[in-house]
């Protein structure tokens, strides 16, 4: 009885205080929360490939947040309206967007965070390499700009993957020299977006794996995964557990390789990313066939074999059933 007694009493104090705010303050206060919901909520969406939910939540998000004059919240609107667009390959939205970003005062004078990662995205998902390292090299060195900087660097890497270049090289340094900064900065939980760390860790796994360094690519890949799975990043999550993955397959760890397979390709599947699911699961198959030689899983990669239209799968599937490769 007391203890209701105390609890009541509690949530008479909570409200009275709510209701004593100005009328004004009380409003700002719901539709700054109802925003960040409709933000966060779009953000999901747009991983998640429902782009005209994602869309509609975006406009809402906006609308309130320009209601209250809230700048910051705008900005961060705008940015993942550049990403929902560009994602979508509709370059001409993406552009029209990054251009009203550019031309707010406040955006003149400072590098914001979200939206120079927007930027870097738009300019990463058009393979516009030149535009990165130059958006790279506007930016001062300083430790106020290390996550911007880290940031432009991982889709520079990304965008350039495979390529053993000058420039490549240069941003693989400035991460590899940075890295233990930006984990301290992520640890104090002094990154303005969360998601920097894990977009580092991934770009230089990735460059390490191309060039065969498996051990070293898995620590960075472990470091993603554990700050996406933090985020809630399921398309994070699901490419650290593919190349994760991909990294047993080359060390022969078949066993883990077929855990991350399988997690990648629910993952994958649940966010509507076919291709990726599809690769995961033909990996997968292969690595139980690796590891018991079971002749039904042999028939089974045959019959995918001359099933599948795309011909990486088929040379996949045909380099890895060989005698040879067995």
């Amino acid at each position: 009885m007391k203890l209701r007694f105390l609890l009541l009493a509690g949530l008479s104090l909570y409200f009275s205080a709510c209701f004593m705010l100005p009328r004004k303050e009380r409003i700002v206060s719901m539709q700054e929360k109802d925003a960040n919901i409709f933000l966060r909520k779009a953000i999901e969406l747009t991983r998640k490939k429902n782009y005209k939910m994602a869309y509609s939540l975006f406009q809402d998000a906006l609308n309130r947040y320009t209601e209250i004059d809230d700048e910051d919240g705008k900005t961060r609107t705008l940015s993942g309206l550049v990403k929902l667009f560009a994602i979508q390959g509709d370059k001409h939205q993406a552009d029209s967007i990054c251009s009203i970003l550019s031309a707010q005062p406040n955006l003149n004078k400072t590098h914001s965070i979200f939206y120079t990662e927007a930027i870097a995205f738009n300019s990463y998902q058009s393979k516009e390499l030149d535009k990165l390292l130059a958006l790279f090299n506007q930016i001062d060195e300083n430790q106020n700009n290390l996550e911007i900087k880290s940031i432009v660097a991982s889709y520079v890497i990304l965008c350039s993957f495979g390529e053993n270049s000058t420039s490549t090289a240069a941003m693989v340094n400035f991460l590899e020299t940075r890295y233990d900064g930006l984990l301290n900065l992520s640890k104090s939980h002094l990154l303005q977006n969360i998601e920097t760390t894990a977009l580092a860790a991934y770009a230089l796994a990735i460059n390490l794996y191309s060039k065969n360094e498996f051990e070293r690519s898995a620590k960075y890949i472990a470091t993603a995964l554990d700050y996406d799975i933090q985020t809630e990043n399921s398309r994070g999550i699901a490419d650290d557990y593919y190349l994760s993955g991909k990294i047993s397959f080359q060390t022969k760890k078949f066993n883990q390789a077929i855990e991350d397979f399988h997690n990648a390709n629910d993952i994958y599947s649940a966010i509507g990313e076919s291709q990726g699911a599809r690769t995961s699961s033909v990996f997968a198959l292969i690595s139980e066939y690796k590891v018991s030689g079971n002749p039904v899983l042999l028939k089974s990669l045959k019959e995918i074999q001359s099933a599948v239209e795309s011909k990486e799968l088929i040379e996949l599937i045909k380099k890895y059933i060989s005698e040879e490769t067995r």
